[in-house]
């Protein structure tokens, strides 16, 4: 017997618009199949859907002969297929038993008025039209194609998304996340229809996604998609080796990792997409993706493959193999430094940072302090090639030129030294490695020092010569009073981030051009040629904050400024001859850092102050160091979210509205602590 429909109150309003297009006799009408009992109303003739469950109920249900009805009555049947008694059928519409065409029923299921040719006589479609799913959506058009009602199908009845069919990546996540395939796997054990929709939905699949997509659907029937996921992971990595051995130990491991998926594990595989499709399903960042990599690697590791392991672009073992090269290679160059060794360091560096765990397993500061170790690896070869500085000349030239590669380049330098203590995490031959790089480029530093020490008091001796560099309290007069005298419409903001290292310094003007609001001053001191807009400063002696502090305020060097304080440093300002004589009668009035702001606001003075029309305007702000204090070594650095310092932030911005031109303090030094941030460094490359 042919299995009987499940037919709704608009499959049966159809099949009665159809059938009564040409008149009949009788408006009595027997369909083949089930339903429920209901009402319509169909060109002004009122119609009853009546089930009937055997002979007689429908013979109970039938007028009696010869009464007049004014109503139209639909019998479904499904207990019998073509005939029934003659004296029954003589009774109805053609004198027989109807049955509604699939195609129409299906068209009346989604709202269609066509469907594909041949869909309506495919498993998918008996068992929609058999009632048995619940929640199909309506299509939008008028046409219901094969992919409309696939998508419909497995939504309603496994909640599968459309978007989860729209790639090979996007049906392999959502397997991941269901656990139905099994039950369904059962189901279709003890039911034919179920099995024949199976067989049609493996062809569908691989239609719209290839290979990938038998194996999504497999891998959920046997609850085995990570598996799945961590064969093609060992798959995607034999790619690398040319070893004949691995490769065929790996063939051979894909059974056991996944079975009953080797053929469609190899499949998806040979489709040449792999590593993207990986790509576009796991994430370094997810627990449980980082935990299938293990996995995988495990299974490597059992199987006699761990060499594949630590050639994967994934597994664990992969990044800790790719660290001990960088490690071998970064000795090798600190042994013997040359160019072919640079590259291979640089190479090394490079493979690493490819690894698709490098991000999730190292924090920004190891891979920031990697990126210094490379140019720190840069500098010390450059250091070999580049001109040393001449033995002959004055014994304080030395120190001139130490000075000038400091201002430009030292600051980089002190930066990557720093970051490079902030490499925590890595394996014991890398952090060796490291530890000798900052050996040797620490060595050349302290040749320079010592250099410079000498020079430096060969310079003060000398009464402090040449014009390539400035001492601090000729800044006023060389720099603050040259730029005022370009013109009376000229302003300055002259701020002194008091005991700032240079290596900060860097960061901030870094920050500053990353946030493109900021560029540096076009204007240069007279008579200098240097890369910088001014030549270098360097602090007076005693090299204490003090000291360099008041003799820039005052435009003279006293040693007794030592002695006595920073409370005078107002005064000094106010009575100093070279700003004196170009600002009149004006006043000129340091504003301290704690007076400068109220709570997150700068106060009305200094507000007034900068936006007015005062030529120069003193600031004294030293936020850098008090918010470095705490952090731990190789991470005192700025971060991001810290710079500009919030009131040297809100200085900038009365500073743009005022359009004066801003000139930050030179740096001081404090004694022996502060050594290293008054040496003149080396080039930078």
């Amino acid at each position: 017997m042919t299995e009987t429909p499940l037919l709704s109150e608009a499959d049966v309003r159809l099949e009665v618009e159809r059938l009564f297009r040409r008149d009949h006799r009788s408006k009595l009408l027997a369909l083949f199949g089930r339903g429920q009992p209901g009402r319509f109303e169909l060109d002004g003739l009122k119609w009853e859907i009546i089930p009937t469950a055997c002979e007689l109920e429908l013979r109970s249900k039938l007028p009696a002969p010869g009464e007049p009805s004014t109503t139209g009555s639909v019998y479904l049947v499904d207990w019998a297929e073509d005939a029934l008694p003659l004296d029954v059928s003589c009774r109805l519409a053609g004198g027989r038993i109807y049955h509604v065409a699939r195609d129409a029923r299906l068209a009346a299921l989604f709202g269609a008025r066509q469907v594909d040719q041949g869909l309506a006589s495919t498993a998918l479609a008996r068992l929609v039209l058999s009632g048995g799913i619940d929640g199909l959506r309506k299509i939008t058009g008028l046409r219901l194609t094969t992919n409309d009602l696939w998508k419909r199908v497995l939504e309603a009845r496994f909640g599968i998304p459309e978007s989860a069919l729209e790639s090979g990546a996007a049906w392999l996540r959502w397997v991941r996340s269901s656990d139905a395939g099994q039950a369904f796997a059962r189901a279709c054990e003890g039911d034919d229809l179920l099995r024949a929709v199976r067989r049609e939905l493996l062809v569908w699949l691989e239609e719209r996604l290839g290979s990938v997509g038998v194996l999504g659907f497999r891998a959920w029937e046997l609850g085995l998609v990570d598996r799945a996921i961590q064969a093609l992971l060992l798959l995607s990595a034999v790619e690398q080796s040319e070893d004949a051995y691995l490769r065929g130990l790996v063939n051979g491991q894909i059974a056991s990792i996944a079975p009953g998926l080797a053929s469609e594990v190899r499949g998806a595989h040979a489709g040449g997409t792999v590593e993207a499709l990986l790509d576009a399903v796991l994430s370094v960042e997810d627990e449980a993706d980082r935990r299938l990599l293990e996995g995988a690697q495990q299974h490597a590791m059992s199987g006699g493959a761990s060499a594949l392991a630590t050639a994967s672009d994934w597994l664990p073992a992969g990044h800790a193999a790719r660290e001990a090269a960088v490690a071998a290679a970064l000795t090798k160059f600190v042994d013997a430094p040359s160019a072919e060794a640079l590259e291979a360091v640089l190479a090394a560096f490079e493979h690493l940072s490819a690894h698709r765990l490098d991000r999730a397993i190292r924090r920004s500061e190891h891979v920031e302090s990697r990126k210094m170790a490379a140019r720190l690896s840069a500098w010390l070869l450059a250091r070999r090639v580049r001109p040393q500085l001449a033995e002959h000349g004055t014994p304080w030239q030395p120190a001139i030129e130490l000075a000038r590669r400091y201002t430009e380049e030292g600051g980089f330098l002190d930066w990557a030294r720093q970051s490079l203590r902030g490499m925590r995490g890595a394996g014991d031959a890398l952090m060796a490695a490291v530890r000798r790089l900052y050996g040797a480029v620490d060595a050349v530093a302290r040749a320079d020092d010592q250099r410079f020490a000498k020079a430096y008091v060969s310079w003060v001796e000398a009464g402090k010569p040449s014009n390539e560099v400035l001492p601090i309290e000729h800044v006023t007069k060389r720099v603050v009073a040259q730029f005022l005298k370009g013109g009376e419409h000229r302003r300055l903001l002259l701020v002194l981030m008091d005991g700032m290292s240079y290596a900060a310094a860097v960061q901030v003007l870094q920050r500053l051009r990353d946030q493109r609001r900021w560029s540096p001053i076009a204007w240069r001191t007279p008579g200098w040629n240097g890369q910088l807009p001014i030549p270098p400063v360097l602090a007076a002696a005693p090299t204490l904050t003090e000291v360099s502090r008041a003799a820039l305020f005052a435009g003279v060097a006293d040693p007794r400024f030592g002695d006595q304080g920073t409370d005078k440093d107002d005064a000094r300002w106010a009575s100093n001859p070279h700003v004196r004589e170009l600002v009149g009668e004006e006043p000129l009035k340091v504003f301290f850092r704690r007076e400068i702001h109220a709570g997150h606001e700068l106060i009305d003075e200094v507000k007034r102050a900068v936006a007015g029309d005062q030529r120069v305007v003193a600031v004294v702000v030293n936020a850098i160091e008090r918010a470095a204090q705490g952090q731990p070594p190789g991470r005192r650095r700025l971060q991001q979210d810290a710079h500009p310092p919030a009131r040297g932030a809100a200085l900038g911005r009365r500073r743009r509205r005022a359009r004066r031109a801003a000139r930050g303090g030179p740096r001081a030094c404090r004694g022996r602590r502060n050594a290293r941030r008054r040496r003149a460094y080396p080039g930078w490359p």
